[in-house]
């Protein structure tokens, strides 16, 4: 039985040991939190589609992390139609983003273009997803 002596923690694992470490890192991520089930990842989707779909809405976070992280413009019926599908949906405030650019007036015009506010409001959500 040969040793093999890891660096970190100077701890000494088989080679058996080893290969079962190599062969089960896919099964946790590296924060601690389980791998993502088939059923997560499927709903994960679908909620990035539809968000995605409707413009006002973004989601955040990586696809099928627990919770879902959904940032929305005031007023967006998103998180109010996430709701409806069944969705638990907890709101953690307001951020400032910067959105769109400020036009800028072009040589040889004398007229301004008016300037829109680069920074806005967004309300945070978060979207509890199954194990």
């Amino acid at each position: 039985m040969t040793k093999v002596v890891v660096q970190n923690g100077r701890r000494e694992l088989t080679r058996g040991q080893m290969a079962k470490a190599v062969r089960n890192a896919g099964d946790k991520r590296p924060d601690g939190m389980e791998k993502a089930s088939e059923a997560r990842i499927k709903l994960s989707r679908s909620i990035i589609d539809y968000v995605n779909s409707c413009g006002s809405a973004w989601i955040t976070s990586p696809p099928a992390t627990r919770p879902m992280r959904l940032e929305c413009l005031e007023g967006s019926d998103v998180p109010d139609e996430l709701k409806k599908r069944g969705l638990t949906l907890v709101e953690r405030g307001t951020e400032t983003r910067i959105f769109g650019h400020m036009p800028v007036e072009a040589p040889g015009y004398r007229q301004r273009a008016k300037a829109q506010n680069p920074f806005v409001v967004v309300k945070l959500w978060e979207i509890d997803l199954p194990k």
